[in-house]
């Protein structure tokens, strides 16, 4: 009975197109990777200031923007991010050589875009995998035209998504998914032995409880280099009380990962 209601509220959200984010991502910003140097990609300044902000932002949610960013939302790739903590980040995995990489919860597919083609400028052979439970007709139109992408509807409790990638080991996993202790902590435990370097999304924001207690409990393991990136901007701190997003990395300590990372 269970399984018909599911099958039956999946029918309705595609006859309403619910299962689906309209197609309004612009990547045509994207193309200017190639051409900039990698020494100025390596620029956390330029890239908080410039790069990022410039090839768009979330509309979603912003009052937990700084109104200095509201310029840059709604518009371009739609990520999700605070520049500041991003481009400390990016900054960061520049240093390191992936070779391959999967995002878990890419929702629009903006910060998965851009991730992927920061990485493919230090790595011409890497290949992305990312899934949301919600397809992304934009990022179906990008995906289509790269053989190194692949791109699932799917979610990660689901017994497809564990039998698919049960085999795969990654160098890094991205993960913004199901943002509950339960689902989060869950998606980190079926890599744990399936990846070297582990990324979570939200890591202090107030609004993600879940999230927060996961990378607590990673941090407090000693198994793990932890580095975080979670600079907030001031003047949202001032008006709303809260923090927002910041971006965990935790690295095996046996990791040959780690030595590039230092």
């Amino acid at each position: 009975m269970k399984k018909i209601i599911v099958l039956f509220i999946n029918k309705i959200l595609k006859q309403f197109n619910v299962g689906s984010l309209p197609d309004k991502l612009d990547f045509k910003g994207l193309s200017q990777i190639k051409e900039i140097s990698t020494s100025k990609l390596t620029d956390p300044i330029y890239l908080e200031e410039e790069l990022i902000p410039n090839l768009g932002l979330n509309d979603e949610e912003l009052h937990e923007f700084p109104l200095e960013l509201l310029k840059y939302t709604g518009q371009g790739l739609y990520m999700w991010q605070y520049p500041n903590q991003l481009a400390n980040y990016l900054s960061f995995l520049s240093k390191i050589k992936i070779n391959n990489f999967m995002e878990i919860g890419c929702r629009w597919g903006g910060t998965f875009a851009l991730t992927y083609e920061f990485l493919l400028k230090f790595n011409p052979t890497i290949k992305g995998h990312c899934i949301d439970i919600v397809e992304s007709k934009s990022l179906r139109k990008y995906v289509s035209k790269n053989e190194n992408i692949k791109y699932s509807i799917l979610g990660s409790n689901q017994k497809e998504f564990k039998e698919l990638y049960r085999k795969t080991h990654f160098d890094l996993v991205f993960i913004d998914g199901d943002h509950s202790f339960k689902g989060c902590f869950n998606d980190f435990k079926f890599f744990e032995s399936r990846a070297d370097i582990f990324v979570f999304h939200d890591i202090v924001s107030d609004v993600c409880p879940g999230v927060v207690m996961t990378w607590k409990i990673i941090k407090q393991s000693n198994q793990y280099q932890i580095y975080e990136f979670d600079t907030q901007y001031d003047e949202v701190y001032e008006r709303t009380g809260k923090k927002y997003l910041g971006i965990g990395v935790a690295i095996k300590k046996d990791s040959k990962f780690l030595i590039n990372a230092k």
